[in-house]
């Protein structure tokens, strides 16, 4: 056998096996799991589905059995992620970014570096309409933009801040 039905969302699988497996509901028969395995290790694209609506729910990669690249999440009826993080080796790690659900448009971008126990470095955050709201400009550059508005190309600059729905900034940094 391929896989044993466990309790859990994922089974348990023969540490031989190579290929993709289906999860399907056992009342309904709508998919809720696609799982990539390499020897018996999840390895490749992992897929989670809604069992209300079949939809794509959570997608990641793994390598060998862990978290090692792009981890989108779902809102149930949205098309767009709200968020994608990446990882490696199991750690959050590199640029994250999050979503508003209904348009896709960027909520926020920051850059965690896994080794300095997941802290922060620079980070921007943008209000519905698309503008910047906050700043925070760290060692690492995320964005084009904030090579700019960080001051990392040499010249010094005003960034003005908006708050949701104002056509006026609210603060304007200088760095």
């Amino acid at each position: 056998g391929i896989a044993k039905e466990t309790k859990s969302a994922t089974p348990k699988v023969n540490p031989k096996f190579s290929g993709r497996i289906v999860c399907n509901d056992i009342k309904t028969g709508r998919r809720y799991k696609e799982i990539s395995v390499r020897k018996g290790k999840e390895h490749g694209w992992v897929r989670s589905y809604s069992r209300r609506d079949g939809k794509v729910e959570e997608e990641v990669h793994y390598k060998n059995g862990v978290r090692d690249g792009m981890l989108r999440r779902f809102k149930s009826g949205h098309k767009f992620p709200y968020l994608e993080w990446s990882y490696v080796n199991d750690e959050i790690h590199g640029i994250q970014k999050e979503f508003y659900s209904k348009t896709g448009q960027l909520e926020s971008i920051k850059w965690t570096d896994a080794k300095k126990t997941g802290s922060s470095d620079t980070r921007l955050s943008f209000n519905k309409g698309g503008a910047l709201e906050s700043i925070r400009c760290g060692k690492t550059s995320i964005d084009v933009r904030d090579s700019r508005w960080c001051g990392r190309n040499g010249i010094e600059s005003e960034v003005p801040l908006y708050r949701e729905g104002a056509k006026n900034p609210y603060k304007i940094l200088r760095f």
